[in-house]
Formats: C-alpha cells, sequence, structure tokens
C-alpha cells in the first residue's frame, strides 16, 4: 500500500501495488475534557486514596515512578483535593491502584512549601508519550484527634513490638528508618513504659501500614522524654524515603536472662510459663513440656515442689 498523505482518507484509497506492511498506532487517549491542572485520585477504595492522575491538556495523565514525587508536592495535592487538615499525604509505588493504559504525557510535578495546591506548583510535560511500568498512588487522610507526640506501635505479635508511630497533627504516621539509632529506639520504647532499649528493624519488618511517613533522620541524645523532643526532619523536609524502610521497634524487658515468671493464671501459683533471654520475655514450647520442668519452675519462683503440675 503507497499513501501519500494528501487527498486519501481511507486505506482503499491509496495504492495497493506495495508490500505488506505493518503499523502501530500512537496510545494516545481521546480527550477527556478536563480542565488543565486538575487533578484526581482514581481506583482507590475509598475518595481519599488512589492513583494519581493530573490534567493536562483535555486528558488525564497518570504520573510515573521513574520521576520523583516529593512529599510536598504529595500533600499540595491532597490540598487541591480539599484535604487541608492536617495536609499529609502517603505516597505509594507499588500499583496497588491499578494502571491507566495510556501512556503519561506528564514527567513530573514540583511543588514547594510555599505552594498551597498543585496549580501553583512547576509541571513538566512531554510532547513525546513515556512508558510507564508503575505509577504513583497516594492517599489523603482527615485528622484523627491522636494525642500531639504520643508513639505506639503496631502489627506486632506482643504489645512490645510493631511498627513504630507518632502522632503529630492529629494523624498516626510511621518513622523512616534513615538514621534511626539505638538511642532512639531507646527514647521511643522509654516512652512506652520500657526503660531498656529496642531491637530496631529497618526495612519495613512490621509492614509499612498507610499512613503518612512523618519523620526522617531522628537524632536523640537520650535524655529526652519523647520522640518528638528529639532532632528530626519533618514531613515537608523529607525529599525521598521508600515505604520498605519504616522504623520498627521490639522494646526490652526489665528482666535478666533465665527468669522465669507465670502469666495468665487466676492465681499467683499458676499460669504460662515465660522465661526471660536476652531482655525479653518469651514463651516455652509445650514439647516434651511434663511435671519434671513443672517443679524446676515452682522451686525457682520459690513454691514448694511437691504437687507441681505441667
Amino acid at each position: 500500500v503507497d499513501c501519500k498523505n494528501t487527498q486519501e482518507v481511507k486505506v482503499m484509497d491509496c495504492d495497493p501495488n506495495r508490500d505488506t506492511v505493518g503499523i502501530k498506532c500512537n496510545n494516545y487517549s481521546i480527550a477527556d475534557n478536563c480542565p488543565t491542572g486538575d487533578v484526581k485520585l482514581a481506583d482507590g477504595n475509598t475518595a481519599s486514596e488512589g492513583r494519581v492522575e493530573y490534567c493536562h491538556n483535555g486528558r488525564w495523565s497518570a504520573l510515573c515512578t521513574s520521576y520523583t514525587l516529593s512529599q510536598i508536592t504529595a500533600s499540595r495535592i491532597c490540598s487541591q483535593l480539599g484535604y487541608t487538615q492536617p495536609n499529609y499525604a502517603g505516597i505509594f509505588t507499588d500499583g496497588r491502584f491499578g494502571t491507566n493504559i495510556n501512556k503519561p504525557h506528564v514527567r513530573r510535578i514540583s511543588c514547594s512549601r510555599d505552594h498551597f495546591n498543585v496549580h501553583d506548583c512547576s509541571v513538566s510535560t512531554t510532547g513525546c508519550l513515556i512508558d510507564c511500568i508503575n505509577q504513583y498512588g497516594i492517599k489523603c487522610y482527615d485528622y484523627e484527634g491522636c494525642h500531639e507526640g504520643n508513639v505506639r506501635l503496631v502489627n506486632g505479635t506482643v504489645e512490645k513490638e510493631g511498627r513504630l508511630e507518632i502522632c503529630n497533627n492529629g494523624i498516626w504516621g510511621g518513622i523512616c528508618s534513615y538514621g534511626f539509632s539505638p538511642t532512639n529506639g531507646y527514647v521511643a520504647c522509654k516512652q512506652m513504659g520500657y526503660d531498656n532499649g529496642a531491637i530496631i528493624y529497618s526495612n519495613s519488618e512490621y509492614s509499612d501500614g498507610d499512613g503518612p511517613i512523618i519523620y526522617s533522620y531522628v537524632s536523640c541524645i537520650g535524655h529526652e522524654d519523647g520522640l518528638a523532643d528529639c532532632q528530626k526532619q519533618g514531613y515537608d523536609d523529607i525529599y525521598s524515603c521508600p515505604r520498605t524502610r519504616i522504623t520498627g521497634l521490639l522494646c526490652y524487658d526489665d528482666c535478666e536472662s533465665g527468669d522465669v515468671r507465670l502469666v495468665g493464671g487466676n492465681n499467683e501459683g499458676e499460669g504460662t510459663v515465660v522465661i526471660c533471654n536476652d531482655d525479653i520475655w518469651g514463651l516455652i514450647s509445650d514439647a516434651g513440656w511434663n511435671d519434671s520442668d513443672a517443679r524446676v519452675v515452682c522451686g525457682q519462683l520459690g513454691y514448694q515442689t511437691h504437687g507441681a503440675k505441667a
């Protein structure tokens, strides 16, 4: 087929005396007629989360994870959508909100702390559509009303372990593990009533959750009453922290290795046996456990060994 690209309007109008050819059509969406500068969250489970899409020249474009999306920019997207308190956003790069099949034609949106919403920000576009394997998703937040500066451990198997979260501006959020030291762990655990330090997990051991990343590069001296009193980078100063680097803690107990105790019984002479190992209370497997073992535990706790039952 030989088309001159002048007067032909369909293939049948072209000269057929040519070799067979193949073509690839540009995957450019039909205009959505949206106003340039508008943003939306698509395919989320709630209105407050979803794949980020920006309207450029009447077409919705997703934001590709090949380019950086800062926390400030994500928060300004939420501002434009009406989430102005506390103006935090969680950023997700794992494709949990699916993919816009139209190739993105917006490279990057860059906002500063002086911008109120995306209309005020710098937007980099491309005339050539770009391939994009993963697209950004974000979650916006409403005020939750937690107590400012409180910390908690989430998603652990016992109360003294889990993902470390702190309340800031009424929202629970995670802490980036960049620069998180044993001293920081000591202060966090002390704030929760554990005075013996902690094991620190740096790679989202207790999952990354779905909250914003509120602090990074926390630096405590050790005398502080809580993490909020330590030096740190706040939300707007965190340029990039992957959600695979959320801090987790296992706070040490006030015990000595080899100590035993009984918990959960109806009186002080019965209960589940726990033993201290490396400053942490833990359970003992019941495999092979018998009355002889029970007598040893009862004797260690100061009880008569005669009649002890497993």
